[in-house]
C-alpha cells in the first residue's frame, strides 16, 4: 500500500473504496439466496475479504486527508474519529440485531448499503470543496464541530465501524442453518 500512495489520489482511493464497500454490502443481500451451505461460505468469505480490504483502503488513505483538511486541527481531529470508531463499535452489533429482527437477514444489508452509498454521493460532491478550501482558522471549538468534512468523516466513521459489527450478527443465525 505505501508505494501505491504516493502515486494516486487519496481522495479518489477513498472514493474507491467507500463504493466498494456499499456493492459489497448490497451484493450480501444476494446471499440469502444461495442454499448449498458450502457455496455460502465460501461467497461470503470473498464478500468480506473484499469489504475488509477497502476499509482497510479508506482508513489509510484518510489518514493523509484529515491534515489537508485540518492542517491546524490534526489532533482534535484524530481524537474525535476514535471516538466515533468506538462508539461504532459498540452500537453496531445492536443496530445490527435490531434490523436483523424487523426484516430479516436481507434488511440490514440493505439499511447499511443505502447509507454507505449515500455517504459515499456526499463525499463525492462535497469533498471537491471541502479538499481545496483547507482553511487556517483556528480558535473557534464548535466552527470546528460543525465543519462539512468533520462530518462528514464522521459519519463514513461510523458507518464502516458498523459494518464489521452488525455483520457478525446477520451472518450468524444464517449460518447456523447450514449445520
Amino acid at each position: 500500500m505505501s508505494k501505491i500512495a504516493p502515486k494516486v489520489s487519496a481522495k479518489r482511493m477513498c472514493l474507491l473504496s467507500i463504493y466498494m464497500t456499499a456493492i459489497v454490502l448490497l451484493a450480501f443481500v444476494g446471499t440469502d439466496s444461495l442454499r448449498n451451505g458450502n457455496v455460502f461460505i465460501i461467497i461470503c468469505i470473498i464478500l468480506r475479504v473484499i469489504e475488509g480490504m477497502s476499509k482497510a483502503i479508506y482508513k489509510f488513505f484518510i489518514y493523509s486527508i484529515i491534515p489537508l483538511l485540518f492542517a491546524d486541527k490534526v489532533s482534535w481531529v484524530y481524537t474525535i474519529q476514535e471516538v466515533f470508531y468506538a462508539g461504532a463499535d459498540l452500537s453496531g452489533p445492536s443496530f445490527g440485531a435490531i434490523l436483523y429482527e424487523w426484516g430479516g437477514y436481507q434488511l440490514p444489508f440493505i439499511v447499511l448499503g443505502a447509507l454507505v452509498l449515500s455517504g459515499a454521493l456526499c463525499f463525492t460532491f462535497i469533498s471537491n470543496n471541502t479538499l481545496q478550501q483547507n482553511s487556517q482558522n483556528s480558535g473557534n471549538f464548535m466552527a470546528f464541530l460543525t465543519d462539512l468534512g468533520l462530518i462528514l468523516d464522521s459519519f463514513m466513521i461510523i458507518i464502516a465501524n458498523i459494518i464489521i459489527g452488525f455483520n457478525s450478527v446477520s451472518l450468524e443465525p444464517h449460518v447456523r442453518q447450514f449445520k
